[in-house]
């Protein structure tokens, strides 16, 4: 009997083990290994039960958190338990993704198969975590949004005459934690003017008609005794007998916006009568445009019967609204900015002046018409020959600051290295490095004349197309075997994409002019390029050849991604530059694409990279 009931036991626990929701696992407590675990463990862990027996127990967890004593993985729990403690502890597991997930553990001691083991049921908590994060993040983003608008907030218990209230209504008030809250004492914060009035208000009004409290009123703050306009708000909350039982909301300082309505309202009368006697025309129009008000040298033009017309079929020749006019983006009451409309009484270009206002108790906006038809067109002609005369200078100024920059720098480096290779003191391997740096720089010489004078033989127009028939594959493979070694030395991946070896392509246009080019934008890739890859790749579109030269460098920004192909334009002042370059480079490739009838166009983030795309006829 004995033995059939062990056995229904058994089954029942085995029952229990595999179809429970939460995780087991069984780890032996002598040597931490785990000997058994259920269906929702491996659910838990992402894992076969075959590769969770095995494991140890401290494998379940991050290494920060896992427990590697199996005396502390089980005395405490123990202990725990033997002192009737059922409180869970909280730890987080290692899914076989490498992911974590929260977990509450429970833990018992159990028997099994003659070996002390030791139990844990883990309980993902996940959605629990998250549930506290997110009212954790409300809680923040209520207590900084009161303090941002400087709006307090209370609750009024009516059965207890008590109330409480936060942070910022508390500094609204000029009280603190300390203060007696019942009734009375809000009304001795209430101006001794207004308080028989809130008194009545809330009594009748709120309490009697059951209204939303909505009232603006005066408090003498109790830390100054300053007085402050204060708007209260209030929702009130019933009980199952539909008695009033609390009432809560919101109470912001609105001073500042009461001054300054008052200020307003006090200075209408003065605007008025100054608004009847300006002797330039001027308007004054609603929120929709209508016209509220003209003066008297508008009034000439249009006649007495033009109040309430659209103020644009006014004054404008297309009776159509500006698309820069500032009723679309709404009236700011005391901001005052210009714009310009062209075509207005015939033509003309008016300067119009717009402030926002209040007029007969509602937003406005005035307007005041300034004729600088002559003037504007004055300015124009005086622009251009500015502009064109700046930009001479610029270029002038450009390409002697590059030349001075770029020139002298190889020059010094010749000179210097020249002079000490004259001096017997130094070694002859050290000799036959400033022979290389001479020559690396007299390179750097010849480049930079080399590019000034292709760039003067395109502007002059003495440069010839000479067209041959080659293989681009072969054109890549040639210019990607020069630059490796370059590449190389900056430790980045130079690598090339071709379309494949059955797949050769040959064109017919000058294969010179397309390597200086493709050497180009190499060139700038490797110099701008400190990890990463650059990839040189083509492929056809239509009847022409698409090639591309992409990197990980410094990358450009949007606003240089035209500048960039002006002579002598670089995205650095010349002061600033760390990266040297004549400003050519772009200039004479963009030039000569054009030459052999192609378009070129980049991608580019700064930060990220650049790709630099150029399509040629076939």
């Amino acid at each position: 009997i004995a033995e059939e009931k062990l056995k229904e036991s058994e089954a029942q626990f085995k029952d229990f083990f595999e179809k429970a929701s939460d995780a087991i696992f069984i780890a032996e407590i002598e040597s931490g290994i785990i000997v058994d675990a259920n269906i929702a463990a491996s659910r838990l862990l992402l894992m076969p039960y075959n590769h969770i027996i095995g494991l140890h127990h401290s494998q379940l967890h991050p290494k920060d958190k896992a427990v590697y004593s199996n005396e502390t993985f089980t005395g405490h729990t123990l202990e725990a338990q033997q002192k009737g403690s059922t409180h869970p502890s909280e730890n987080e597991v290692v899914r076989s993704d490498g992911s974590l997930v929260p977990v509450e553990i429970l833990a018992a001691e159990v028997t099994l198969k003659g070996k002390h083991c030791l139990m844990g049921t883990f309980r993902d908590i996940s959605a629990r975590k998250q549930t506290e994060q997110a009212l954790q993040e409300s809680e923040f983003f209520f207590r900084e949004s009161q303090h941002a608008a400087f709006i307090g907030s209370y609750k009024y218990d009516l059965l207890n005459d008590s109330w409480t209230s936060s942070e910022v209504l508390e500094q609204i008030f000029g009280i603190d934690k300390s203060y007696s809250k019942n009734f009375q004492r809000w009304l001795d914060i209430t101006h001794p003017d207004d308080r028989e009035m809130m008194n009545r208000y809330f009594n009748e009004e709120v309490l009697a008609k059951r209204k939303l409290f909505n009232k603006e009123y005066r408090i003498i703050r109790k830390s100054d005794d300053e007085i402050r306009w204060v708007l209260g708000l209030g929702k009130l909350n019933f009980d199952a007998e539909d008695n009033i039982v609390e009432i809560m909301g919101t109470i912001q300082d609105i001073t500042e916006r009461k001054l300054a309505d008052e200020s307003l309202l006090e200075s209408n009368e003065l605007n008025n009568s100054l608004m009847q006697t300006i002797p330039f025309g001027m308007d004054i129009v609603d929120e929709e445009g209508n016209t509220l008000f003209i003066s008297k040298n508008m009034e000439k033009y249009f006649g007495p019967d033009s109040i309430g017309n659209k103020c644009w079929n006014l004054y404008r020749d297309d009776k159509t609204q500006c698309s820069d006019c500032p009723l679309h983006s709404g009236i700011n009451i005391g901001n005052t900015d210009l714009y310009e409309s062209n075509g207005v009484f015939g033509g003309r270009t008016f300067q119009i002046s717009h402030t926002g206002m209040v007029f007969r108790g509602k937003k406005a906006m005035l307007e005041i018409f300034q004729d600088i038809t002559e003037k504007k067109e004055a300015e124009t002609e005086l622009i251009a020959a500015k502009e064109k005369a700046e930009e001479s200078d610029r270029l002038k100024s450009a390409f002697l600051a590059n030349m001075s920059h770029e020139i002298r720098t190889p020059l010094n480096s010749i000179i210097g290295f020249s002079e000490l290779m004259s001096e017997p003191d130094y070694t002859h391997e050290q000799q036959f490095q400033f022979a290389r740096f001479i020559n690396v720089s007299g390179n750097n010489l010849l480049t930079i004349i080399s590019d000034i004078m292709d760039i003067s033989k395109i502007e002059a127009g003495q440069v010839q197309v000479k067209k041959t028939i080659f293989s681009v594959n072969q054109l890549i493979i040639d210019i990607e075997k020069e630059y490796s070694f370059k590449a190389i030395e900056k430790g980045i991946e130079l690598g090339i994409d071709l379309p494949g070896s059955k797949n050769e392509i040959f064109i017919e246009t000058d294969k010179d002019k397309l390597k200086q080019i493709l050497v180009n934008f190499v060139g700038n890739a490797l110099k701008f390029t400190s990890e990463g890859y650059i990839e040189i790749a083509f492929k056809m579109a239509g009847d022409a050849v698409q090639f591309q030269v992409k990197d990980t460098g410094i990358g450009i920004s949007a606003e240089f991604h035209q500048q960039i192909f002006e002579r002598f334009r670089q995205v650095e002042p010349a002061h600033t530059r760390k990266y040297g370059g004549n400003g050519l480079g772009l200039p004479i490739s963009k030039a000569l694409i054009e030459l052999l009838g192609g378009t070129i166009w980049l991608e580019s983030e700064q930060g990220v990279g650049s790709t630099f795309y150029f399509k040629i006829p076939k």
